[in-house]
């Protein structure tokens, strides 16, 4: 395994300063997905595995001028002031709108829009699809973001239908690391050992006698039967360049993100960090896309008296956010947060984040690009390509890619 950075896992990086613990990526992971389960005991994480705590199952989103929280149930919309009453009784006749017959990609919003009407789109759809992909909602495909809602109406015939048949399972729960989401990757690399080279660039891959020759930054090479590459799709394209006619569908757009983590005195905050925090749907006021509360979240992420808050800035609607220097993030950050949280005071402890690549963007025709990268790559056998360019950017979803694409390794 070769790494370009001096540490391996990607936006999966965790770090401990001054007793707050700030999570590069992702938080956590939801505990429905058998692959990553399996991952974890292989690995002998099992007892370093935490659950997030109940109340952060209550979640809150930002409409004017206020948090509101989000209701457990769809009827409770009627009276959680998500939605104005119009827009929730129409959102709640979702189960009488007729199944789309039509076949084809749909952006998130227009399914949203068609299913539970604009209001519920604006504010729920923008939220949903800036929390998780921070992109656009009227850009994004919706078979590729979240193809389960896709699946919902096919087969139920309403989104409702469907969640109330999988509301008999149980509700999945977030979990993470006691000392955060880099144990996971820590261990991958203890577990492959000497195998892992870091601050070892791949610079070219070429197809050569039956197998790979993959050229190092260092000017040497090595020969492959399989080459896997999960970098970003600007560098999988650079990389490539010398196998036969890479398609264009391999470059897969991005949204820029900066990540604020801001750290508190207990008693700087106006009201209790009851949840697991808020987004902010566009044009609710605020420029940021919301705040994970990361203390009340998971324990031992602030060190005692102190609260934890991670601000996520940027995205495919803003994409300039990110680009200012921080001092003027920051500030802009601490305006939404006075905004949002009524929270004045100055954090006692600031960290700014800014990932080396953006957030990839299933934007329409997704699923159409991974047919044609499919049908490309069946033609050089041995070479994959993973990362969450193309299906998923969780960390249960990349997981799962992993596996797919070892099993594929080891049957050739």
């Amino acid at each position: 395994m070769y790494e370009q950075q001096p540490r391996a896992g990607g936006l999966v990086r965790t770090e401990r300063i001054d007793g707050f613990v700030c999570e590069h990526g992702p938080s956590g992971f939801l505990d429905n997905a058998p692959a990553t389960a399996d991952l974890i005991d292989r690995l002998g994480l099992g007892d370093r595995v935490i659950g997030s705590r109940e109340e952060a199952r209550r979640r809150y989103v930002f409409r004017s001028g206020r948090l509101r929280a989000l209701p457990a149930s769809p009827p409770g919309l009627l009276t959680s002031g998500v939605l104005p009453i119009a827009g929730a009784v129409r959102a709640l006749a979702e189960p009488l709108v007729p199944v789309r017959t039509s076949h084809g990609d749909e952006s998130i919003r227009a399914f949203a829009v068609r299913r539970f009407g604009r209001h519920a789109a604006d504010v729920l759809a923008d939220a949903m699809v800036s929390g998780i992909f921070a992109g656009d909602a009227d850009a994004l495909s919706l078979d590729a973001c979240f193809p389960e809602l896709s699946r919902m109406e096919r087969e139920h015939g309403s989104v409702v239908k469907g969640l109330i048949a999988r509301g008999r399972r149980p509700r999945p729960r977030l979990r993470s690391f006691a000392d955060g989401m880099e144990t996971l990757v820590d261990a991958l690399v203890s577990r492959l050992g000497g195998r892992v080279h870091l601050s070892s660039a791949v610079t070219r891959v070429e197809a050569a006698g039956g197998g790979y020759r993959v050229t190092l930054g260092s000017g040497q090479f090595e020969a492959a039967d399989a080459v896997v590459l999960t970098c970003g799709t600007p560098a999988i394209g650079r990389i490539l360049e010398a196998v036969a006619a890479a398609p264009a569908e391999l470059a897969v757009p991005s949204a820029p993100m900066a990540v604020v983590c801001l750290g508190y005195a207990c008693e700087a905050m106006p009201r209790p960090l009851d949840g697991f925090g808020f987004l902010a749907p566009r044009h609710s006021g605020i420029r940021a896309l919301g705040a994970v509360w990361e203390s009340s979240l998971f324990p031992g992420r602030a060190p005692a008296g102190h609260v934890l808050l991670r601000v996520m800035a940027g995205g495919a609607t803003d994409p300039r956010l990110p680009a200012l220097d921080d001092d003027a993030l920051v500030a802009a950050v601490r305006e939404d947060l006075q905004r949002a949280m009524a929270i004045r005071e100055a954090p006692r402890f600031v960290r700014v984040i800014r990932p080396q690549e953006g957030l990839p963007q299933y934007v329409l025709g997704h699923p159409e690009r991974l047919r044609l990268v499919d049908g490309w790559l069946a033609g050089h056998p041995g070479l994959h390509l993973g990362g969450h360019s193309f299906r998923g950017v969780g960390v249960n979803a990349l997981v799962e890619d992993a596996g797919r694409i070892a099993r594929s390794i080891a049957d050739c």
